[in-house]
């Protein structure tokens, strides 16, 4: 892409990769800053998070016991008043019947005694009207008798037309009467009885309001503890169900608590973790871009001494120049390039034995030149005593080359 310019790097945070450094205008592959899935954590304390379920759940067992024993409550004091109105009821539905059959009874004694009366008040009319009859009779008799003894026919039939006349009255007297006295009868008949039936009427319509009353306020009272006993489960209910979202949210709070103290632990973690990952992060890059530029000067060193010798072979029409200094068979070969050969052609006795090859040269410290003994390298020599050394430690005039075994000099050199 055309971000950044060359030797810089590049941080993924989405998907946590490292590229760089950019050469050339293009980015390398990038590397996952990511490493190993880690070792399962302990599990998390899930104490508060229990304990506000088991108080949610206490809580609403508690509610509902709370709503069973009220509504347990309401209903025996339903069952208690309801059982009183029907003892009221029945009560009062005894005592109707009761004055009923009081109103009845009187009735049936009021008629009896009326029936009485009118038998013997028609005794007593029949009574005088036979003894009207018997009268009537006898004077008819004594008529006919002083009509009988009466010489004159005319008198008598005046006396017997007198008689026949008086006799029609008396009879029509006597029948008068005797209707009169039949019709007293029946009024007085119809009157008792009318009365009598008023009063049963009476009687039966004052129990039936009695018994209504009894009914209409045994319903009412009902309806009233009713209402009671359904006031009273609701209440109950209400206070419940308050009780239990009461419980439930505080369970709510404290769960929700609980989880905010777990998420804000697992920020912390998770921000601890990220900010370790930066500094790790950081160090990775820092190490990468020092590696990369020890590459790059590495790089640099090797293209120039390639360059140089490349320059000197050209030089030198396609060989090395060679300054080679004899002494006791250890020869130095120095070429134009930083590499230096040492050359060894030892006695047969040292075929196949390990050499030590060390110079003694200049090294600057604190300032001050001082000489000091340095292992160049070792080879193991063939079997005729010879073998060969290549160093780049730069070798100065008048320093010299030592050849050891086992740590006993045997040779030594000096750079002229």
């Amino acid at each position: 892409t055309s971000q950044g310019v060359n030797g810089d790097f590049y941080i993924d945070t989405v998907h946590n990769m490292i590229y760089g450094p950019k050469a050339g205008g293009v980015w390398p592959a990038g590397v996952s800053l990511v490493g190993p899935t880690g070792l399962t954590g302990a599990a998390g304390d899930t104490t508060a998070v229990d304990k506000a379920a088991a108080d949610a759940k206490a809580a609403a067992d508690q509610a509902a016991a709370d709503a069973k024993a009220a509504a347990d409550q309401a209903a025996a004091d339903a069952k208690v008043a309801a059982d009183k109105l029907l003892a009221d009821a029945k009560a009062a539905s005894e005592k109707a019947l009761a004055d009923l059959k009081v109103a009845a009874d009187k009735a049936a004694a009021d008629k009896a005694a009326a029936d009485k009366a009118a038998a013997d008040k028609a005794a007593a009319d029949k009574a005088a009207a036979d003894k009207l009859l018997t009268d009537a009779k006898a004077a008819s008799e004594k008529a006919l008798a002083d009509l009988k003894a009466a010489a004159d026919k005319a008198a008598a039939d005046k006396l017997l037309a007198d008689a026949k006349a008086a006799s029609e009255k008396a009879l029509a007297d006597l029948k008068a009467a005797a209707d009169k006295a039949a019709a007293d009868k029946a009024a007085a008949d119809k009157a008792a009885a009318d009365k009598l039936l008023a009063d049963a009427k009476a009687a039966s319509e004052k129990a039936l309001a009695d018994l209504k009353a009894a009914a209409d306020k045994a319903a009412a009272d009902a309806k009233t503890a009713a209402d009671k006993a359904a006031a009273d489960a609701k209440a109950a209910a209400d206070k419940a169900a308050a009780d239990a979202k009461a419980a439930a949210d505080k369970a709510a709070a404290d769960a929700k608590a609980a989880a905010d103290n777990l998420l804000a632990d697992a920020k912390a973690v998770s921000e601890k973790a990220l900010a370790d990952l930066k500094v790790v992060s950081e160090k990775a890059l820092a190490d990468l871009k020092a590696a990369t530029d020890a590459k790059a000067a590495a790089d640099k060193a090797l293209a120039d001494l390639k360059a140089a010798a490349d320059a000197a072979a050209s030089q030198g029409g396609g060989g090395a120049a060679m300054d080679k200094s004899v002494i006791n068979t250890i020869k130095l070969i120095i070429g134009a390039g930083p590499t230096k050969t040492i050359s060894l052609d030892l006695a047969d006795k040292y075929g196949n034995r390990k050499v030590v090859v060390s110079v003694n040269t200049l090294f600057v410290v604190k300032g001050k030149q001082v000489r000091k003994w340095v292992e160049i390298s070792s080879v193991k020599l063939t079997s005729s005593g010879r073998g060969l050394v290549k160093t780049k430690i730069a070798l100065r005039h008048q320093d010299t080359i030592r050849v050891s075994i086992d740590g006993v000099a045997i040779k030594y050199i000096t750079v002229k």
